[in-house]
């Protein structure tokens, strides 16, 4: 009798057990589907606050974990998602609804998001060895290193993705700027060729080969590849970008005429801001106007990148000198005139009115310099040569010029030489006591008509 009644009331108590257990459960999963359907509706307030009164046990239901390191994310609360996502790594809780890749990729997306490049590196490892070396997720892997400047490792990833796709001109475009950046110009120049050979219609791909050619100093190349880019482009910027690259080209190729309007074309923009970013074009400009002997834009250009920056050494010397020069009637006309209009106009003038012949004159081919032998008639009816070099560029005079000078002293027997130069002389010159060196004083005083090459 003791032993049924027991067994009533045992049997009794498993019921009630049984039927809240199975009641608690029923409980929990009309509450999940509820924070479910709030979730997917976009209520997050209320989706929050279903699971902040759930019991400690069940927030740890897989799903529920996801959906709660979802919201945290969209919050953009990533250390809260971050922990989240590493508890359901932890508990290997993953299956049809929670896939590994996913929780992955949104653990690797907040590493990026937070600047630790390296362990979003390591998740888009395991997510590659997941999907075994899936094409979709190379390409991502490789983007967050490109974006983040990790060539090499980026390089990788597209390497390998080419090899799952090896007629995608745009990862052989990423492959040829990575390596482009690393400085390994040969492989760069391989993986770009590829590019434009799988798609001749993108100037981005152009655009890069010039670059890659520039860096191998094939100027006359470079220059043809950025035509093409420009011929092609309708982005603002990198018509901007692009127009700079040609003109270092043709600067490079010494067309400085054809360097001069492409730089002109953009540092003369209003809309350009003057920025440390393209101080050496500006540089380079001022050089080209200087050539061009528009001396007054050079100075201005000058005093732009001494406000700006001032990287080069020889801009406080180039602005005391062009300024004065800019300032001298004499010597601007020296400068500003052709030269050979400059000799048959003024400087034949003045010597001749100094009793002064001209025999001969020779243009020294890379530079706006004159050598020139005049002949004179003493009073005893004796004769005799002076040489001198005229040089109106407006540049110091280098060491070559003199070294030909010297041939060009013996060539004609010359009694005097004299070196006249507006520009002034570079500090290293070596001279022997044949040449007398005339600064620009009194390089101003031989164009005013006070001249005399006998003593």
């Amino acid at each position: 009798m003791n032993i049924s009644i027991f067994s009533i009331i045992f049997g009794i108590a498993i019921f009630i057990i049984v039927v809240k257990v199975f009641s608690s459960m029923t409980s929990f999963t009309n509450r999940r589907n509820k924070i479910i359907a709030s979730y997917e509706n976009g209520e997050l307030d209320i989706t929050m606050n279903e699971i902040s009164s759930l019991d400690p046990k069940n927030k740890k239901d897989p799903l529920i974990m996801w959906i709660l390191a979802n919201i945290y994310f969209k919050q953009q609360q990533y250390i809260l998602s971050m922990v989240t996502l590493q508890n359901i790594i932890d508990v290997d809780a993953f299956n049809q609804d929670i896939g590994e890749v996913e929780v992955r990729e949104m653990l690797a997306t907040i590493y990026e998001e937070t600047g630790n490049i390296k362990k979003a590196m390591g998740e888009h490892d395991i997510i590659i060895a997941l999907t075994e070396q899936d094409f979709n997720y190379l390409y991502k892997a490789g983007r967050v290193c490109y974006n983040h400047q990790e060539w090499a490792q980026a390089q990788k990833y597209f390497s390998l993705g080419m090899q799952q796709n090896d007629t995608n001109p745009e990862i052989a475009y990423l492959i040829a700027d990575c390596y482009f950046r690393m400085h390994s110009y040969v492989a760069a120049s391989q993986n770009i060729q590829k590019a434009i050979f799988l798609d001749g219609s993108n100037y981005l791909y152009y655009l890069l080969y010039g670059r890659v050619l520039f860096a191998e100093k094939d100027y006359k190349d470079s220059a043809s590849k950025f035509e093409l880019a420009l011929s092609n482009c309708t982005d603002n910027d990198d018509i901007i970008r692009l127009k700079l690259f040609l003109a270092n080209s043709l600067y490079e190729l010494r067309d400085y005429s054809s360097a001069k309007k492409y730089y002109e074309s953009v540092l003369e923009s209003p809309d350009i801001n003057s920025n440390e970013a393209i101080i050496d074009e500006r540089y380079k400009y001022a050089d080209t106007l200087l050539k061009e002997k528009q001396i007054e834009k050079a100075v201005n250009q000058w005093r732009l990148i001494k406000a700006i920056r001032n990287i080069y050494l020889d801009i406080d010397e180039k602005l005391k000198t062009y300024s004065k020069i800019i300032s001298n009637p004499s010597f601007r006309l020296a400068i500003e005139t052709d030269i050979v209009e400059y000799l048959e106009t003024t400087m034949y003038k003045i010597l001749m009115l100094n009793g002064y012949i001209v025999t001969d004159y020779t243009k020294k081919t890379d530079s706006l310099a004159f050598f020139i032998t005049i002949k004179k008639f003493g009073s005893e009816g004796q004769s005799y040569r002076n040489t001198f070099i005229l040089d109106t560029s407006g540049h110091p005079v280098r060491q070559s010029i003199i070294d030909d000078f010297i041939e060009y002293i013996k060539k004609n027997k010359s009694t005097h030489s004299y070196v006249m130069s507006i520009g002034g002389f570079d500090n290293r010159l070596d001279v022997d006591d044949r040449i007398t060196l005339v600064e620009p004083e009194r390089f101003e005083a031989v164009m005013e008509g006070v001249i005399s090459f006998s003593n």
